[in-house]
């Protein structure tokens, strides 16, 4: 994922003739890693700010760049752990096979015995990585098979369990959708993403991310984001009020008249 969807989006505006041609490289290396690296992630960050910054993009295109430059630039800084995460360690002969750890303030990960392994500044697909570094301090030549992590993600809306619910961050976030079921009338066209109440992603760029299969790492999110899943009844209801208040100014009209 060395390249943002947001640079896919702007091939979109250029002439059909090429926009006949095969998927170029952008499209190529889109869906090519599920868990982003530093390295790739800095390259992307840099070319969101070039396309920020570039007269030849429209207005929209451009700070919609910049927004998601802010959201990589965080992730390089801070890392990608917050308190509330969970991550499923497998670690044979000392007792950590299957296990489930959580995530706590700082963030950092509390073993039994060995105690906290901070987190801060690390990246998901440095993880396996970083924690047979700090593991060598306290085991000999620790085997780290797997570190996958669960991301905290908080459903409302037309969800049938409305709350929080773990899903791993290499998931599709279209089929993270799903994992706290959708009642019938949930209106997949209109979800948004926030965080602590700010629109992160609008609806056309949900929507842009379920089309291209983007994934929740993908998409730079974090523990305590929450998904906004709108009901097409809201939309009814909304149609209904428009309807009505016609036609009670169609009926004033003609009480005026008469």
């Amino acid at each position: 994922m060395s390249r943002s969807f947001l640079l896919v989006a702007a091939l979109a505006v250029l002439p059909l003739a090429s926009a006949a041609q095969e998927p170029g490289p952008l499209m190529t290396e889109l869906n090519s890693r599920l868990l982003a690296t530093r390295s790739e992630l800095q390259e992307q960050l840099e070319e969101l700010r070039a396309l920020a910054s570039s007269s030849a993009y429209s207005a929209v295109l451009r700070e919609r760049a910049d927004e998601e430059a802010t959201l990589v630039a965080r992730r390089l800084a801070d890392g990608d752990f917050r308190s509330g995460d969970r991550i499923v360690l497998t670690v044979p002969g000392e007792g950590l096979v299957a296990d489930t750890l959580l995530v706590v303030a700082g963030p950092a990960l509390v073993f039994p015995e060995i105690g906290a392994i901070e987190l801060a500044g690390v990246l998901r697909s440095e993880l396996r990585d970083h924690l047979t570094r700090e593991l060598a301090t306290f085991i000999r030549d620790p085997d780290v098979r797997q570190a996958d992590v669960l991301v905290g993600i908080e459903f409302v809306g037309a969800v049938t369990s409305q709350g929080i619910h773990y899903v791993p961050a290499e998931a599709p976030f279209g089929d993270a959708l799903r994992v706290p079921g959708l009642t019938g009338d949930a209106d997949l066209q209109d979800v948004d993403i926030r965080r602590g109440g700010i629109v992160i992603w609008d609806t056309e760029s949900v929507r842009e991310a379920v089309q291209e299969f983007r994934t929740l790492d993908q998409l730079s999110l974090q523990a305590g984001d929450e998904v906004r899943v709108p009901s097409s009844r809201s939309n009814s209801w909304l149609t209904w009020l428009t309807v009505t208040a016609s036609v009670i100014a169609s009926i004033t009209i003609i009480l005026r008249v008469f």
